[in-house]
């Protein structure tokens, strides 16, 4: 903040006593030069402090952020703790993690924030939108409902924003984009957490008034993982539950009617069941969900619903909900919640949805390691070859490193 200076006018030149000074006159001019002088210092105290907040230190310009796609982003400017403000501008986004079907946006960039947002509690209660569903020990939903479109009033979304996170990313063209992406966690060789930025504390406030989930509690070594299943590939969808069942791990699979319609796909459905892994929801056509109309988004999820309940039994249930690409808005959070979902996103991922293109495994492998965090929730693909060869070895490290790793609805 830039500021003038006043200097006093010394007006003695025109006064009649120029030639001969009054002593208390001189005197009552010092006092005032003085206080003028206090004053002066204690605003520029003051200024200065506003400029330099906490006086946290800079990152190297020069240095070279990676987020979980494998882009390169440019490095953030601090590690303050205090929220970015919403009128901070919002960093771009690459290519979606996620998106089962094909990349998006590959030629655009991914910005940091300028600061990480400050952690937020767990609220002990939540808004009864939806006071049918009850909760989990851990605050998340313990049960969805299959409600039918015709029978909600949808009045309750009125006021609620249509527009993408406070923060959301950007395209190549500077539109912001629905996508999801996690804040920049590194591991350092000491075990050392190191958040590089995060999210904005008014997109995690939104996620904890409506249930949603990016990490679990960080106060506690513990990490989830889940699976992705927009098709079955390879076998690999059978490998990953054999290395679970080895290893005595319990995950969740987030699936679209594109799994639970190919009667191929049944077994492993109803292997996953019997296993003791939860079962999510991916939406029946793997849209982008924002983008839909209240009605449509209420189909997509019932379908899948119905159907794993058509092939797992009447018994079965769900509780977590995966946007597609993470693609989300304050208006979806609500009506999830409403119908008893926990939007669940992820706090690491990496580029290994391409078939095609597999990821080197042990950079793979490396990247998982590096990003290992408290409460982190993995979001891998099961028709990744490269996940399903790894998955034994990232175990065996996230153990080894005293980490436990629990169901999502365990944790």
């Amino acid at each position: 903040m830039e500021y003038n200076e006043n200097s006093s006018e010394n007006r003695g030149g025109n006064s009649k006593f120029a030639r001969k000074p009054n002593i208390s006159m001189i005197l009552m001019l010092a006092l005032l030069v003085l206080a003028v002088i206090i004053i002066v210092e204690v605003f520029v105290l003051i200024n200065s402090g506003k400029k330099n907040g906490s006086a946290t230190p800079t990152e190297n310009p020069n240095l070279i952020a990676t987020d979980n796609n494998g882009a390169t982003a440019n490095a953030p400017t601090d590690n303050n703790t205090k929220a970015p403000s919403d009128g901070t501008d919002a960093p771009a986004t690459s290519e979606s993690a996620e998106n089962t079907d094909a990349p998006v946006n590959t030629n655009a960039q991914t910005v940091a924030p300028t600061v990480a947002p400050t952690p937020t509690v767990k609220p002990t209660t939540r808004p009864s939108v939806n006071p049918v569903n009850g909760l989990l020990p851990n605050g998340d939903i313990a049960e969805a409902k299959i409600i039918e479109p015709e029978d909600i009033d949808f009045s309750f979304l009125n006021g609620l924003s249509t527009e993408p996170f406070a923060d959301a990313g950007k395209d190549a063209n500077g539109n912001k984009v629905f996508d999801w992406y996690p804040g920049s966690v590194e591991r350092l060789p000491d075990g050392t957490i190191n958040k590089k930025w995060d999210r904005y504390a008014s997109t995690l406030n939104l996620l904890e008034k409506y249930n949603g989930v990016y990490r679990k509690d960080e106060s506690v070594n513990n990490i989830v993982l889940t699976f992705d299943c927009g098709y079955e590939f390879g076998g690999n969808t059978a490998k990953i539950l054999d290395t679970l069942k080895a290893k005595n791990v319990k995950a969740i699979f987030f699936v679209t009617a594109e799994f639970t319609d190919n009667s191929a796909n049944h077994d492993l459905l109803k292997r996953m069941y019997n296993e003791g892994h939860l079962i999510g929801n991916h939406t029946k056509n793997h849209p982008v969900m924002p983008k839909v109309s209240p009605e449509q988004f209420v189909e997509e999820l019932n379908y899948v619903y119905k159907r794993c309940k058509e092939i797992l039994g009447d018994d079965f249930t769900m509780s977590y909900y995966r946007p597609p690409q993470g693609a989300c808005n304050e208006r979806d959070l609500a009506i999830a919640q409403y119908l008893g979902y926990n939007t669940t996103f992820w706090s690491f991922a990496h580029a290994d949805y391409n078939t095609a293109a597999q990821p080197d495994e042990a950079l793979s492998l490396d990247k998982m390691k590096k990003q290992l965090h408290p409460g982190a929730v993995y979001l891998l693909h099961a028709i990744s070859t490269t996940n399903a060869n790894v998955l034994d070895d990232l175990i065996d490290y996230v153990r080894g490193e005293g980490f436990e790793i629990k169901r999502i609805d365990e944790a």
